[in-house]
């Protein structure tokens, strides 16, 4: 039997919101005593002094900092400078960043949503109290966006892997200027190294086995209206290999992007077992370019 006084259970619903004057550790170190704050900072090593800046938990305000348990929202109602940017932002280093450089995080990738493209790129991001604005300067990812000025270097066949020597400095300035730097280095010539051929395949025709793949192009292979992309080489070739383990049990030449594996060449290799098939394009310019591996079992 139910009480006619009984009440009904009500569900608890907790804030983040922050009390008036509340804040963490930076908090308490600006209302200690002076000797106080000489002592706390004498107290840390170099690194942590130069970590401190950077250390979140320490100068935020509670409210900025996320909800303890299994949460799906945080939701921060508050007006301007009230540090919902600064938090976001800060929540999102926790997320992706390692306890390290270079190391990964917890996650990924990372949606934005905001109003309007600007607003997500010119605040989330670039703001002050965007993600580039909290990070520090060994998280982040340097990249150069090279125009049409520079012009590439043209290298002889006889100069690939010989080393070469070059001086490197702004143009207006002589080169004994202290501003050039010197730099030697060999190139393998790269550029012309084909890729590695992609959609490895096979198939069983009786006991012989059939592997076919798909040849791709350094140059103009990105149209959807040739038929097939240009070869970029005066004929087709490939070398194929057999592998078992490390040993190579076969190396062939084709002029055609498949190959069939006979069951006579199965028995005179003694194939069995798992085994791995290795094809790369021939270059005239550079020989093999980079092998595709794929592995099957006979």
């Amino acid at each position: 039997m139910k009480s006619p006084n009984q009440k009904k259970p009500v569900a608890k619903l907790t804030s983040t919101s922050t009390p008036c004057g509340s804040q963490l550790g930076a908090a308490w170190i600006a209302s200690a005593a002076p000797r106080v704050q000489k002592d706390f900072l004498k107290e840390l090593t170099e690194d942590e002094l130069r970590a401190l800046p950077w250390m979140f938990e320490f100068w935020a305000m509670e409210h900025q900092l996320p909800p303890e348990g299994d949460w799906r929202t945080w939701v921060i109602l508050g007006g301007r400078g009230a540090g919902k940017t600064r938090a976001g932002s800060e929540w999102i280093r926790q997320m992706v960043e390692g306890s390290r450089p270079k190391m990964p995080g917890r996650c990924a990738r990372v949606a934005l949503v905001g109003e309007t493209l600007d607003q997500a790129r010119e605040v989330m991001v670039f703001g002050e109290s965007g993600i580039l604005a909290c990070a520090p300067p060994d998280r982040w990812s340097y990249f150069v966006l090279l125009d049409g000025t520079l012009e590439q270097i043209e290298l002889a066949a006889s100069g690939r892997n010989t080393l070469q020597y070059f001086q490197i400095g702004p143009a207006a300035r002589p080169y004994s200027d202290y501003s050039y730097r010197k730099l030697s280095a060999a190139f393998a010539g790269n550029g012309l190294r084909p890729y590695a051929p992609v959609h490895l395949a096979q198939k069983w025709d009786g006991a012989d086995l059939e592997f076919s793949w798909i040849r791709r192009a350094r140059l103009d292979g990105a149209s959807w209206d040739l038929a097939e992309i240009p070869l970029s080489e005066t004929q087709e070739r490939y070398q194929v290999k057999i592998f078992s383990g490390a040993q190579l049990l076969r190396l062939e030449e084709v002029h055609q992007a498949q190959w069939r594996y006979s069951a006579a060449m199965q028995a005179l290799d003694g194939a069995q077992g798992l085994l791995e098939l290795q094809v790369a394009q021939l270059s005239e310019s550079f020989g093999p370019g980079l092998f595709r591996k794929f592995r099957f079992t006979i």
